[in-house]
């Protein structure tokens, strides 16, 4: 009994520490993310965010990369709008030819400069000046020609559309306002493109001569 005693006795000595553990502090425990929590899955250290979300697990500022990259403009290829559709068919096959005229007009002057520089560096090895002279030319002799196909391209659409239109017409009625201005505008457009492929390809064989 007196052994019981003093073990009673001796017990508010021994929980005196782990009262006085738990009375520090705020009581809570700590939200801290551990170490092993600002790991990723390969081991590597997350980026600290001010705040951690979804995104950004991490805890403090990341630093932020910034920066800019040159911008290059495509060059401008050449375009030819087709008329708004809806208008009068003859009205948008004028457009188109007038469109493939403006073109088509300075096609002499591409010609006569791209033949001369052709003539010029006719046999020259590739890469020199000569070559590159004529070559850039004529570049510029196709560019202009695929905006001449361009209005083509727009009338045939035009043709296909009326076409459709009016396939239960009768093949032997005499041809429509529309459909003649059609036909007159992709022949007088089909001319002009002709005459400036084979020129393109005239040159073309000069150089490779």
């Amino acid at each position: 009994m007196p052994a019981r005693k003093k073990s009673l006795a001796c017990l508010p000595l021994v929980l005196l520490p782990l009262i006085g553990g738990c009375g520090g502090g705020t009581g809570y425990p700590s939200l801290a993310r551990r170490p092993a929590e600002l790991l990723g899955s390969e081991g590597q250290a997350l980026p600290r965010c001010p705040q951690p979300t979804e995104a950004c697990p991490g805890g403090a500022a990341a630093p932020r990369v910034s920066g800019s990259a040159p911008v290059v403009a495509p060059a401008p290829a050449p375009v030819i709008a087709e008329p708004s559709p809806g208008g009068p068919v003859p009205q948008r096959v004028a457009a188109l030819v007038a469109e493939a005229q403006s073109v088509h007009d300075g096609f002499p002057a591409r010609r006569a400069a791209a033949q001369a520089a052709a003539g010029a560096a006719a046999g020259a090895a590739p890469g020199s000046d000569g070559w590159a002279r004529a070559t850039t030319l004529l570049s510029q002799m196709q560019s202009a020609h695929g905006a001449l196909l361009s209005a083509q391209a727009g009338i045939d659409r035009l043709q296909v559309e009326d076409r459709l239109a009016h396939a239960a017409d009768d093949p032997a009625a005499p041809p429509r306002p529309d459909d003649q201005a059609i036909r007159d505008g992709s022949a007088t457009v089909s001319a002009w493109a002709d005459e400036e492929a084979a020129a393109i390809d005239a040159i073309r064989a000069t150089l490779r001569q």
